[in-house]
């Protein structure tokens, strides 16, 4: 099954409109500081979005690229914070070119990987790997550095909502996407719940055990799942301020369930 077609499969799982995606979104327009600030989240709910917050979604349902799908799915179930917060400032505020430089240097295998390991990298050891491993040239590599950790990112919400706890393996399977093998449309890990499809976390079952303490780990499920606090030292170099590493890089301003679907809105802080 190709991108295309299984991104034709994942839109079958649905989510729906809510009260609370309405008030989420208008916490936004009202809040936003600043007049470019953009909305994070899956496809599913963009077209609602860019309306009610007056500001633009990162990804609606006429946005939706293969490398989006890749992104985006990678932010949402990776259990590394520092490349999840990375990858959101890197495609808030400079698109998809840092990703089109990779692949059409690389190809989408090598340059995807590239990817993923450079921009979590301080701005010297990025340079150093993009002339020395990946063959780019000096003004190139100072480029696609640049357009990797802007100095200036854009204001950005992440919007998360109580549906997304059913598509986790969806977002794992477009994230860690095989160019040059075969993906495994995800069945039972669709769901967070079980792989038996219960919901007992207290199961001494060894598969289970496992399937929760990876599961825990994933950004959706800290975030929304548990309200664990990523704090800036989770996903900095910098050791020099202690009171900046104990800041969250997250901060959750807005939460809401009108019994349809729940809601979360979280400010990424530069």
């Amino acid at each position: 099954m190709d991108l295309i077609g299984s991104f034709l499969w994942g839109r079958e799982i649905r989510s729906m409109m809510s009260d609370s995606l309405a008030h989420s979104m208008e916490w936004v327009k009202d809040n936003a500081e600043t007049e470019d600030a953009v909305v994070l989240s899956w496809w599913d709910y963009g077209y609602y979005y860019e309306p009610d917050s007056e500001h633009p979604a990162l990804w609606d349902g006429g946005t939706g690229t293969a490398s989006r799908l890749n992104i985006v799915g990678r932010i949402l179930s990776t259990d590394d914070p520092k490349l999840c917060y990375s990858l959101i400032k890197m495609i808030s505020t400079s698109g998809n070119k840092p990703v089109n430089m990779f692949t059409d240097k690389l190809g989408k295998a090598e340059g995807f990987d590239a990817l993923f390991k450079v921009v979590v990298m301080d701005k010297d050891n990025s340079i150093k790997a993009l002339t020395d491993e990946y063959g780019f040239g000096g003004s190139e590599a100072a480029e696609l550095e640049a357009l990797l950790h802007p100095s200036d990112p854009m204001e950005v919400y992440l919007a998360m909502y109580e549906t997304m706890t059913e598509q986790l393996g969806v977002f794992e399977y477009y994230g860690n996407w095989n160019y040059d093998g075969d993906n495994t449309v995800p069945v039972k890990t669709v769901h967070t719940s079980l792989p038996d499809g219960s919901a007992d976390m207290s199961s001494t079952d060894t598969k289970v055990q496992e399937f929760f303490e990876k599961r825990q780990k994933e950004i959706l499920w800290r975030l929304y799942i548990s309200g664990d606090i990523i704090k800036k030292s989770e996903v900095s170099d910098s050791e020099d301020d202690e009171a900046y590493a104990d800041e969250p890089a997250f901060e959750k301003v807005f939460e809401e369930d009108d019994g349809c679907v729940g809601f979360m809105i979280w400010k990424l802080s530069w």
